[in-house]
C-alpha cells in the first residue's frame, strides 16, 4: 500500500504521458553578457558584503563607477530574441530600475539593504526560466 501511494504521488508530480498528451515546453534559462555581469566577479564583493551583513561594503560597491557601467549596460541592452518573452522583458525593465535605485542608494539616497534585496529579487525574476516554444 505504501509503495502504491508513493508511486501515485510520484506519477502526479512528474506527470504521465498517455495517448493524446502534448509534449512539454522546453524550459531554457536566459543568458546574455549584460545579465551575467550582474552576478560576475565584478560584483562579487558586493554580494559577499550583503551575505555578511556588511551594508557599508555594499554601499561602497553600489556607488562605484564600475558597478554603474555594468548596470547601464544591462539597462541599455534588449533581451536576446531567443529568451525574449513579454514577462521577461517587463522583468528586465523592472530590474534595470531597481539596480539604478541601488546605485542611488549607494550614493546615500534610500536604504541600501532594502534596495539591494529588491534588486536581487528583480534579477531572479529575469533569470526565471520561462516556457520557450
Amino acid at each position: 500500500m505504501k509503495n502504491t501511494l508513493c508511486f501515485l504521488l510520484l506519477a502526479a508530480v512528474i506527470g504521465c504521458s498517455g495517448s493524446g498528451a502534448t509534449p512539454q515546453t522546453e524550459l531554457k534559462p536566459p543568458q546574455w553578457a549584460e545579465l551575467d555581469a550582474l552576478s560576475s566577479e565584478s560584483v562579487r564583493s558586493m554580494m559577499m558584503g550583503a551575505e555578511m551583513g556588511d551594508w557599508n561594503a555594499v554601499k561602497t560597491e553600489a556607488a562605484s563607477p564600475e558597478f554603474k557601467a555594468i548596470v547601464d549596460a544591462f539597462a541599455s541592452t534588449d533581451v536576446p530574441e531567443e529568451f525574449a518573452t513579454d514577462a521577461r522583458k517587463r522583468a528586465k525593465d523592472d530590474a534595470a530600475k531597481k539596480f539604478q535605485a541601488l546605485i542611488e542608494a549607494g550614493g546615500g539616497k534610500g536604504s541600501i539593504e532594502d534596495t539591494y534585496q529588491a534588486a536581487q529579487e528583480s534579477l531572479a525574476a529575469v533569470r526565471a526560466a520561462d516556457p520557450v516554444e
